[in-house]
């Protein structure tokens, strides 16, 4: 109990940032990989949802993101893991 946090506990962007590489990927590689893929989706679903207007260009950017993370983390899992 001694190493636990407060309960009131300010996270710094480096201490977001070491959780996020950590929940991605065991390794750098893995972290990069999955950033990729979710950074194509994003584009792709910007490209799609600007013909509709900037509202949608972000919604489906955003939403395309997540699925881009998600199955980036799976392909990482499945192939290189």
């Amino acid at each position: 109990m001694v190493n636990e946090r407060p309960r009131l506990y300010v996270y710094t962007l480096e201490d977001l940032l070491y959780n996020y590489h950590n929940l991605c990927a065991d390794t750098a590689m893995g972290f990069f990989f999955v950033l990729i893929i979710s950074s194509l989706a994003g584009g792709f679903g910007w490209w799609v949802g600007n013909f509709f207007g900037i509202v949608a260009a972000l919604l489906c950017s955003v939403t395309a993101s997540l699925v881009g993370y998600y199955y980036g983390q799976k392909w990482n899992r499945d192939y290189f893991g």
